[in-house]
């Protein structure tokens, strides 16, 4: 009797799920589409810091070339106001032999 009844009930159980075949995948496909907004959100994330972590990089290594270029500045300011002493103006370094210091 019991069995029958096991039976019956699988009958049972494989009718409504042959009947409602489409409902059962739109339940997967829902159950899918959650798994997968919570892996993608997931992505979104680890990349978002990861762009963070570049535009800070790409901040750094631009304050760096900034900072260089104006030290190469600084040097061929002083580079070409040597040049300008030495050619036009005629003007020499004196030898230690020749220095004289000056005390107040």
């Amino acid at each position: 009797m019991s069995r029958d009844v096991s039976l019956e009930l699988h009958r049972i159980i494989l009718k409504d799920l042959s009947e409602h075949r489409f409902v059962i995948f739109l339940y997967v496909l829902i159950v899918t589409m959650m798994f997968m907004t919570v892996i993608i959100s997931a992505q979104t994330k680890v990349e978002v810091a990861r762009a963070e972590m570049l535009t800070r990089e790409g901040d750094d290594l631009n304050n760096e070339w900034l900072n260089l270029m104006l030290e190469e500045q600084t040097l061929l300011e002083h580079s070409k106001v040597m040049t300008e002493a030495e050619g036009r103006l005629h003007m020499i370094r004196p030898s230690p032999a020749n220095e004289k210091i000056v005390e107040e």
